[in-house]
């Protein structure tokens, strides 16, 4: 997949492009025709899945499609909303959505990849007045999430979690993915086994 701009610099179409084929012959997989709006693409973690992403100042709006299908069309995660921000990333049979709807600082929702809207939508970290979530990796053990005091540049612990179990605060100063690696390396009897995500209540 690939962007173009529009006369304004403004990334507004995403292509679809079958290697060692005419350019010329690429299909048009999205417009965007609002002009406050411009387009990305990029691929989850995982590697199993491509987003096609709106984004203006205070709203977005994410579409996605199999990688292993890219010939295949768009779904919409959700529609746009007036200061509605959310991004995502993907594990096993769900995708970790990052989302200001109840709040500006954000928090951390999952979805079933086969039915990904607002519906769907389960709260695995809540919304903070006072920390902006900044970030969340889900790779295959472990969820990582992290972000700052608000008004402040004094980093809040990451919470890790590994299969389930809490793992021990990192040092401040690392982003995401590093705090949730030193975690699991000063609790090196994590179980390696199971389903990853915070336990209920954690």
């Amino acid at each position: 997949l690939y962007v173009t701009d529009d006369h304004a610099k403004r990334p507004y179409r995403a292509y679809r492009h079958t290697v060692g084929t005419d350019p010329a012959g690429d299909v048009l997989l999205y417009e965007e025709k609002d002009e406050r709006f411009s387009v990305d693409v990029a691929r989850s973690r995982s590697g199993a899945y491509l987003f096609v992403s709106s984004n203006s100042l205070t709203a977005s709006e994410v579409r996605f499609l199999a990688a292993a299908d890219p010939s295949g069309g768009l779904t919409l995660i959700a529609p746009r909303e007036k200061d509605r921000e959310y991004d995502l990333d993907h594990r096993g049979d769900l995708f970790y959505i990052r989302v200001n709807d109840t709040g500006r600082n954000f928090r951390l929702v999952t979805a079933p990849v086969s039915e990904p809207g607002p519906a769907s939508w389960k709260e695995i970290v809540p919304h903070r007045a006072d920390v902006m979530l900044e970030g969340h990796l889900p790779p295959s053990e472990q969820l990582a999430v992290g972000g700052n005091v608000r008004g402040d540049n004094r980093d809040v612990a990451r919470q890790c979690f590994e299969h389930g179990e809490r793992l021990r605060p990192p040092s401040h100063g690392l982003d995401v993915g590093q705090a949730c690696s030193e975690a699991r390396y000063r609790h090196p009897t994590a179980s390696r086994s199971g389903t990853s995500g915070p336990r209920s209540g954690s």
